[in-house]
């Protein structure tokens, strides 16, 4: 089973609360290290693959928060709730100091590394083109990640996402009960 949880944020890629929410959101469930993945999948082995992300940002529009998750049929239940309970306590707790300062450290690593051959070079260039950003951009992302302040990412999870409003969709094969 494919479980969905997620909600319109409001704000494109390049609204100033962008990058502390997207980071915020990098935190509960951007890679194998990410509180997502470390609770639900690692110390209660409820799925193989679960994950948050901030899409839809581009060119203009506003953007959506979801966070998604694999099930087994008959743990659909158990897990969409200690998805729940993670995204609450991400919400009402925020993340830490230490959380903050590892991300940013994998977000400019994984950047720097992805423009080491001539290929992702010019694939961020293109990127960036087409987001209407100059050369220069390639040099100046990494510092605008290294400034988020621990206050911003916890003030955009309070400003953009709010639990009681988040959508819920599941498909795959659903057990008879």
């Amino acid at each position: 089973m494919d479980m969905y949880l997620g909600q319109a944020v409001g704000i494109d890629r390049d609204h100033p609360d962008y990058y502390p929410l997207m980071m915020a959101i990098y935190i509960l469930g951007g890679n194998f290290s990410a509180r997502l993945m470390q609770t639900v999948r690692d110390q209660q082995g409820l799925t193989y693959g679960i994950g948050s992300s901030l899409a839809g940002v581009s060119f203009g529009s506003d953007g959506y928060w979801s966070t998604w998750g694999t099930f087994a049929p008959d743990l659909l239940d158990v897990g969409k709730k200690a998805t729940m309970e993670q995204i609450l306590n991400w919400y009402n707790t925020g993340v830490t100091q230490e959380e903050l300062k590892a991300k940013k450290t994998t977000i400019t690593g994984s950047y720097k590394v992805s423009m080491d051959s001539t290929g992702g070079l010019t694939a961020q260039i293109l990127s960036n083109a087409e987001k209407g950003r100059n050369v220069e951009y390639l040099d100046q992302h990494p510092e605008i990640i290294r400034r988020i302040t621990l206050d911003q990412v916890n003030s955009a999870i309070k400003n953009y996402i709010d639990p009681n409003k988040l959508t819920f969709v599941a498909a795959g094969t659903f057990t008879d009960e």
